[in-house]
């Protein structure tokens, strides 16, 4: 089956917090119960779409509050230059595709200076990698607790900090693969 669903992990150095942190944003609809939830930039990947370029494009309308059109151009400008190994094809079972990316949109604090709240999402922060469980539903940031839409997943997880404890801290812009099914038994398949 086709994935539905794809996400960016987007990690950068942030010399506010002096870390390698990932961007959270912060959804505007509210769950149930009236909660806020955070999120990394992703939505559906449309009819014919392929996964990273749905992750690309949904960063852009919601990261970087671009329209649809230059969200998707972005997508396309980016791919144009990724290793054909992960523009796809992904295979069959996975219905939510994982990437993460680095430095490819520029420092990870200009994201958050810049951020213009949107239709989908009203704000943007930083979090340290240090900060982050693969398998956590809520993660402390300045003495807040932030709820999750979703975990971050372990295998992300450990790429980012693998990155993150590279040479000069990952100074090459990166994109990786991951993939996940919902009825994988095995939180290393997330």
């Amino acid at each position: 089956s086709t994935p539905r669903s794809a996400c960016i992990l987007y990690i950068g150095f942030s010399t506010r917090r002096g870390a390698m942190s990932a961007l959270l944003l912060r959804l505007r609809r509210r769950t149930t119960n009236g909660e806020r939830q955070w999120c990394t930039p992703g939505g559906n990947v449309d009819a014919d779409e392929a996964p990273m370029h749905a992750a690309l494009r949904e960063t852009g309308e919601e990261a970087l509050s671009l329209d649809a059109k230059a969200a998707s151009k972005m997508a396309d400008d980016i791919m144009k230059e990724a290793p054909p190994e992960l523009t796809g094809p992904h295979g069959g079972t996975s219905r939510h595709h994982a990437f993460m990316l680095t430095r490819l949109l520029g420092p990870i604090d200009n994201l958050v200076d810049t951020f213009r709240p949107n239709a989908e999402v009203d704000k943007a922060c930083t979090v340290p990698l240090s900060a982050l469980d693969g398998n956590a539903t809520t993660v402390q940031v300045d003495s807040t607790t932030l709820t999750l839409r979703d975990r971050i997943g372990y295998m992300r997880m450990k790429a980012a900090r693998t990155i993150a404890s590279g040479p000069e801290e990952a100074t090459q812009p990166t994109l990786q693969s991951t993939m996940w099914h919902p009825k994988a038994t095995s939180h290393e398949n997330r």
